[in-house]
């Protein structure tokens, strides 16, 4: 326990000493970072030592939910959400700056570890989605990751997050996965989904969550109308059905716009 209180600490600080939390402004590196040295003599950049500490303390507890499962005694849900608000800010901030900021990022961070953060964030959000649904705090940071990532998405500066092939076991899951996220995360899901895929998928993907809200809906009816008893489970499924087409909705007014 004491070892999860002193890396949720490290998470929590380090995440935003490093960088604020976007929300409701523009990410950028903070002032006093600025004025760093550039890069050490052995060719490292200011941030990298500091930056990595907060990858490996995300890659060592991703290992234990790997290693005991996600409701093990050994994994903390409060220390993964922290080490998933630390990434998000680090994200919007370091790995998909504005272009205006894409220099000023590379003076201070080397690109490799750049690199391998996108990679890593892709693989941790999607395990936290699909089995750790019901950890409300994780959710929420891992729907505010997973958003940052759909965005990022659709720049072509990082066209390359687009590939479905990444994001398969996200996009192969059952809707009823998602289910025991809050509809917030469940809309981030539906974002993601239209972010990654294109063109024949996409429709296929749209016409998909269509008939399976659809499904639910007469599932919900048929109850109805046979006097049974209708269920809670039936409704969180609606809800979540319904959430997956907004995310999804969103996605293609965001387009519309740009338009």
């Amino acid at each position: 326990e004491r070892v999860h209180q002193t890396s949720y600490l490290i998470a929590a600080l380090t995440g935003r000493v490093l960088a604020d939390s976007g929300d409701g402004e523009t990410p950028q590196v903070p002032s006093e970072f600025t004025s760093l040295v550039s890069s050490t003599s052995n060719g490292e950049r200011a941030l990298d030592a500091v930056f990595c500490s907060v990858l490996r303390l995300a890659q060592a507890n991703k290992h234990l939910v790997d290693t005991f499962g996600a409701h093990g005694a050994q994994v903390s849900p409060r220390l993964a959400a922290a080490v998933t608000d630390a990434l998000t800010r680090l994200a919007r901030t370091y790995l998909f700056p504005l272009a205006e900021h894409e220099q000023s990022v590379q003076t201070l961070l080397s690109e490799h570890h750049r690199q391998n953060a996108r990679v890593f964030c892709i693989q941790l959000v999607i395990v936290d989605v699909l089995t750790r649904g019901g950890e409300y705090k994780l959710n929420m940071a891992s729907s505010a990751l997973l958003a940052t990532l759909a965005s990022a998405a659709q720049e072509p500066s990082y066209a390359a997050l687009a590939d479905a092939e990444i994001w398969h076991p996200l996009l192969s899951a059952a809707p009823e996965t998602f289910s025991a996220l809050p509809p917030k995360a469940v809309r981030s899901v539906g974002l993601t989904m239209g972010a990654v895929l294109s063109g024949e998928r996409r429709s296929a993907l749209l016409a998909s969550m269509t008939q399976y809200t659809a499904r639910v809906c007469d599932e919900i009816k048929q109850r109805s109308s046979s006097a049974g008893e209708l269920c809670g489970p039936d409704f969180v499924k609606l809800d979540s059905a319904l959430s997956m087409l907004q995310g999804f909705a969103r996605l293609r007014r965001r387009v519309e716009e740009k338009l």
